[in-house]
């Protein structure tokens, strides 16, 4: 069965969490996430944050009941983002590619293959810096899924 939700701890959260993105900016901030279970926890992914910044963030997320993570990234939502809509203007080549979104959490644009193809790689890394990239390959996958 799974736990009940907390609302007004995630309203909490969620009020914390937006004073991240705005504490960062939209061009540091790439993500956050909220966790109630097993510990409530505040997941934030930033680029280059300060202790001064995390320190800050501790007191609040504390407050609200929350307990803090925060992972410095390479990227921010903005960039990762901006690197998915170039891609989106043509189509990948071939019929190798099954989807491809982005995963902030991961920092980065996240494709399914079902093979390894040279020219969709090619493809993609002409367009999208390498460390903004990850692979997994799904040989038997059949369908694109949409994300």
């Amino acid at each position: 069965m799974a736990p009940d939700i907390d609302w007004e701890l995630q309203v909490r959260g969620r009020a914390v969490l937006d004073a991240a993105a705005s504490t960062f900016g939209e061009k540091r901030f790439a993500s956050g996430r909220i966790q109630q279970v097993p510990r409530p926890t505040l997941h934030l992914y930033a680029v280059d944050p300060t202790q001064t910044e995390i320190t800050a963030l501790d007191r609040a997320t504390g407050k609200a009941g929350y307990g803090l993570t925060v992972t410095s990234v390479r990227f921010c939502y903005a960039e990762l983002l901006a690197f998915y809509e170039r891609l989106t203007e043509e189509d990948l080549p071939g019929d190798a590619c099954v989807s491809y979104g982005v995963d902030a959490a991961a920092n980065a644009l996240v494709f399914t293959l079902r093979r390894l193809d040279d020219e969709v790689l090619s493809h993609v890394h002409e367009r999208v810096p390498a460390d903004a990239v990850r692979i997994t390959v799904e040989p038997r996958s059949s369908h694109a899924i949409a994300i």
